[in-house]
């Protein structure tokens, strides 16, 4: 009889106890002082699990190095029933070596549907490495990839969006990359690379405190145009510099998405003025299909009396089921 749910917050207590065949598995692990013995012994113990279907591993601040993680890599390969892995490998010793093993592991995982993963920076060439085997599961629709606060730069967003658009399987992606000075060219290069995953039906991009402009919207806008089936887009960009003509970019790069039902914005602590608003807004009545409208606007340059005019113009957006408009 399968085991549906598990949950344990110390190796020693999994090892001895965890039911083979368990099918649900939470391991909080964070801060356990993990050495390469334990981390073989949890490899191992994971490899047995041959039903489990839902991993939760949370490894925070553990001191792994690279050869443990090629251990934790082929485990996933060997959970053959693997459909939703959740990885939390931040704050520990990994580089571009430490990549290869994960990405080959991740690569043989023959079922993985959902891949959630939160790294501190592993350099151009594991991110490079971790793609190369990520491209060989032909199964995963889901990604989420969180890295913040790394200074991954333009080659890092570069790299990332190389990656991902090698792996055409994609139909939703959640990035995470706040305050990693990516600047406006890193932004580009990213959505170029994100735009060859041309069925992508749901997007999150958090660039906040990136150095993004006017003109890496633009870029921004342009390399997502190839995305036609694109339903949910959420996109985060609080404390750029993004002004007037980076609206426009948006207003008209966005509308190329026919299929797009939900657009939520965040332009918060950026130099917006009323009249770059009402661009905007004059746009996204030719939204034919939106259906939920959410804008933060929180910390911008518009006035009292600009804010009561826009609240107005968004009221008459009969289509909308749903709409936030916050300053």
């Amino acid at each position: 009889m399968l085991q549906e749910n598990q949950k344990f917050g110390c190796l020693q207590t999994f090892l001895q106890y965890c039911p083979q065949n368990v099918v649900n598995l939470q391991l909080q692990l964070s801060k356990n002082k993990l050495n390469k013995k334990k981390i073989i012994d949890l490899s191992n113990r994971l490899s047995s699990c041959k039903s489990l279907t839902c991993l939760n591993l949370n490894l925070y601040s553990n001191k792994i190095r690279s050869q443990g993680l090629a251990f934790l890599g082929n485990s996933f390969a060997n959970c053959q029933n693997l459909k939703h892995l959740n990885l939390n490998l931040f704050d520990n010793y990994i580089d571009k070596i430490g990549m290869i093993g994960l990405g080959i592991g991740l690569g043989n995982s023959l079922n993985l549907k959902t891949l959630q993963i939160d790294l501190n920076f592993i350099g151009q060439q594991g991110l490079s490495n971790l793609f190369n085997g990520l491209q060989n599961t032909k199964t995963l629709t889901n990604l989420e990839l969180q890295i913040v606060g790394s200074k991954i730069l333009q080659q890092g967003a570069s790299e990332i969006g190389s990656g991902i658009g090698r792996c055409s399987s994609l139909k939703n992606i959640s990035l995470y990359l706040r305050s990693n000075e990516i600047g406006s060219l890193g932004v580009s290069d990213l959505c170029f690379g994100l735009g060859q995953i041309i069925n992508l039906s749901s997007l999150t991009l958090s660039l906040s405190q990136n150095n993004i402009d006017d003109q890496g919207i633009f870029g921004l806008c342009n390399g997502l145009q190839p995305i036609q089936n694109l339903v949910s887009l959420d996109i985060i960009l609080n404390k750029n510099q993004i002004g007037q003509v980076g609206l426009l970019s948006i207003g008209e790069g966005f509308k190329r998405f026919k299929n797009l039902k939900i657009l939520q914005i965040d332009l918060r602590d950026n130099n917006i003025v009323h009249q770059g608003i009402q661009n905007l807004f004059r746009e996204l009545r030719n939204y034919q299909n939106l259906v939920k409208l959410e804008l933060l606007l929180n910390r911008t340059k518009i006035n009292v009396k600009a804010q009561k005019k826009l609240l107005n113009i968004i009221h008459k957006f009969k289509r909308l089921v749903i709409n936030k408009l916050l300053f």
